[in-house]
């Protein structure tokens, strides 16, 4: 049989492996490949004439250019070390692919170099994924630290795990001190009982909460703050996450508190107290007509003064739906004394003389002046504050969603406490729940498969020694005893004496890549088996020089020979 008609036939049979394969003779000349490559690489090597690999070009995972001479392939030739991991190669049209390669040496009966095969498991959407996530992670850390709240994040059952910068410089806390309920160290003790008693309320429902409470500075002060938390909820409409945000209103709520009082008491100072508050301040009567409009509610509402003297809050700034409630709560309050309002800071919406609706903070506050009842407001545009809350719900959601697509968990490892923070996405993929897992390193151990234990256990012991970023893969076993395959990835950090204070990393489920290399292998050995078994006799031989390099069994039988 020819050598053409062979490696016609041998093409034939790796044609419908479904990832790219490839074959080098010993000097690196591309003897074969099949439609996956060529569809891979984007272009039709020449045969005996292009080597090593038949991308356009190739790069390591961080963006560095591979000489085609250090590619994988030629190392695997050269006998050089090699260490399998992943890498870009670029097609002629610029695309990028992002492939684990696989080569393995064939040799000779006198085992000599024979040549080279090699398998390219695309790996693209993976580290696509994995870029998006940490893209997503990276804005949301800065628009976090950007805004001027403090803001955080917890577990479903309320511990804290992630604060943003502005909470420790405010606190003056650190990170050791603030894990889990560590929080409640800067509450006023006065007001801690109903504060916890109000937020066990919002988690055994799942509903949001709102409270205004004094926190303590890193000067030991306290100052009154606004405080809302929201819950971030999974598809099936669990709780995942809350999400906080503090922010600061003690110079608003003295300022307010000062001018409601001085308001009341001193008519002869109303006038230039109205001209010169921060805040917009309208007053009303048993009618709802307006008496005093101040500059900043001019500013605010773009209605001038004399427009608004004499109308009702419902011709100017309430919107349409909430009038009847308006007006029936003001009745409420004047038959009663009562409203549910009243002396509180609540959270709605105005609008615009242009019609335009925003969110406003309000507080209202009722008094008799010459036997009259009269309702003065305390107003306050919050336009940026909900859009800074908003952007980092979405960021929040944005990460959360891109973990799950990329099946990508991260951790966070206090070293001197041994707490460990993990993602919900990395729960998920350990087949835990939260709140019946306590995370520190002995019970991840535990996870891990007991014929990986001591192989991971050496590499985390390793990295406190040398200090260097560390990555490997491994197996866990789920409570119901089935296996999945992680990735692992982790960063060391030290304190200024060079001793190990955290580490984190990531965690990949790529048992379904594994599988698929598993099943690549096993179409190899197929493909040798159905060679050697094939009732034509077969050979392999190299383009360039016509010698042959492997035979089948017929092939012996046939022509004498014996496979060496």
């Amino acid at each position: 049989m020819s050598v053409k008609k062979s490696m016609a036939t041998e093409m034939e049979l790796i044609s419908g492996l479904p990832v790219a394969v490839y074959g080098c003779d010993a000097d690196g000349y591309i003897e074969f490949y099949n439609t996956a490559a060529i569809t891979l690489w984007g272009t039709e090597p020449v045969k005996g004439k292009d080597r090593w690999c038949g991308s356009f070009k190739m790069y390591t995972i961080d963006g560095k250019p591979i000489q085609p001479g250090n590619s994988p392939m030629a190392k695997a030739l050269k006998e050089k070390p090699f260490i399998k991991t992943a890498m870009c190669i670029e097609r002629p049209d610029g695309e990028r692919r992002y492939v684990i390669p696989n080569p393995q040496l064939r040799f000779k009966p006198d085992g000599k170099i024979l040549g080279a095969i090699n398998t390219l498991i695309d790996i693209t959407a993976q580290i696509e994924e994995q870029k998006k996530l940490a893209e997503s992670a990276k804005q949301f850390t800065s628009l976090a630290n950007s805004i001027p709240n403090l803001a955080w994040m917890a577990h479903p059952d309320g511990s804290i795990y992630w604060y943003n910068q502005n909470w420790y410089a405010y606190t003056g806390t650190t990170i050791d001190e603030m894990q889990g309920w560590g929080w409640k160290s800067v509450h006023d003790p006065a007001h801690l009982p109903t504060v916890l008693e109000n937020w066990q309320k919002s988690i055994d429902k799942g509903e949001p909460f709102e409270m205004v409470f004094p926190l303590k500075g890193a000067d030991n002060v306290y100052r009154s703050f606004l405080t809302r938390i929201f819950p971030v909820h999974n598809e099936l409409g669990e709780v995942m996450h809350w999400f906080g945000t503090n922010t600061d209103i003690n110079e608003q709520k003295r300022y307010s508190e000062i001018l409601e009082a001085t308001l009341l008491e001193s008519e002869s100072q109303k006038e230039a107290i109205l001209k010169f508050a921060p805040d917009a301040v309208v007053s009303i009567d048993a009618q709802g007509c307006v008496l005093s409009w101040n500059p900043e509610a001019e500013k605010i509402f773009g209605w001038h003064e004399e427009e608004v003297l004499g109308k009702t809050l419902t011709e100017t700034i309430i919107p349409n739906r909430y009038a009847d409630k308006h007006n029936s709560g003001m009745k409420n309050y004047l038959n009663t004394g009562e409203g549910p309002v009243i002396n509180k800071l609540i959270e709605v919406s105005a609008v615009k003389k242009n019609k335009k609706e925003f969110p406003i903070e309000l507080k209202i506050s009722a008094t008799k002046i010459n036997g009259q009842d009269i309702f003065i407001g305390f107003i306050r545009d919050i336009t940026q504050r909900k859009k800074a809350e908003e952007t980092i719900r979405h960021k929040t959601n944005q990460l959360i969603e891109a973990q799950q697509l990329a099946h990508i968990g991260s951790w966070e490892w206090d070293v001197p406490t041994d707490k460990i923070d993990w993602s919900d996405e990395l729960y998920r993929i350990y087949g835990l729940l939260p709140q019946e897992f306590e995370a520190n390193y002995e019970n991840y151990i535990q996870q891990v498969h007991p014929e990986d234990r001591e192989y991971v256990n050496g590499i985390v012991q390793q990295a406190f020694v040398d200090h260097q970023p560390f990555s490997f893969h491994h197996r866990i076993v789920h409570r119901d005893g089935t296996e999945r395959i992680l990735s692992a990835t982790g960063k060391v950090f030290t304190d200024q004496l060079g001793q190990t204070v955290k580490m984190t990393g990531t965690a990949q489920d790529v048992t379904d890549q594994k599988r698929k290399e598993a099943e690549l292998k096993e179409s190899e050995e197929r493909f040798f088996k159905i060679f050697d078994n094939n009732p034509v006799p077969l050979s392999l031989a190299e383009i360039k020089t016509n010698k042959i390099t492997y035979v089948n069994n017929l092939f012996c039988s046939a022509f004498g020979y014996g496979k060496d």
